[in-house]
């Protein structure tokens, strides 16, 4: 996501004229294949054959070299291609997650009608009270279906997570 904000920056470089904004352009693309790469997402390929469309054009094909103004164009169409790329290669995660969110609340709601959440307060501390009600809410015949379909949405520590966000009480 982080990578997705920074281009607005790039755009206001490129809007002042600024001539880092090849530069920056280049760098953005390198640490945004980065993340994908760590991730082991094949959207990295994409952004790396970008990057290498912006290297040719800063260094020139050997025979002539591009005008300042057609190599800024060229990096502002590379920016727009590789934002699509970024965002096709995030959007089925963030789909992911706003599925998990919206599944947490409704958990949460039945949660607070049945007073789960109450009995998950008397904990120690904030991580066992939402380790409480995680247990509490895979053991109850209401929840259990919902809490399986959210560890396998997220996996079965990021539920916890998914959880605390829903039920703010438990702070």
């Amino acid at each position: 996501m982080a990578c997705l904000t920074d281009v607005s920056t790039l755009v206001d470089l490129q809007a002042q004229r600024n001539a880092a904004f090849q530069q920056r352009t280049l760098e953005w693309l390198r640490r945004a294949e980065d993340a994908l790469s760590e991730s082991q997402h094949p959207g990295a390929a994409s952004l790396a054959a970008l990057r290498s469309r912006l290297v040719r054009t800063y260094q020139g094909d050997g025979i002539t070299r591009r005008s300042h103004k057609a190599s800024m164009a060229m990096t502002s169409d590379v920016l727009v291609e590789a934002e699509a790329a970024l965002r096709a290669a995030i959007d089925p995660a963030l789909a992911t997650l706003a599925e998990a969110n919206a599944l947490a609340l409704q958990v949460a709601s039945v949660a607070r009608v049945k007073g789960l959440i109450d009995g998950s307060r008397s904990a120690a501390n904030h991580r066992t009270r939402v380790a409480a009600l995680h247990g509490a809410l895979k053991k109850d015949p209401d929840t259990m279906a919902a809490i399986v379909r959210l560890e396998g949405l997220v996996g079965p520590f990021d539920v916890a997570i998914i959880l605390d966000r829903a039920v703010p009480e438990l702070t």
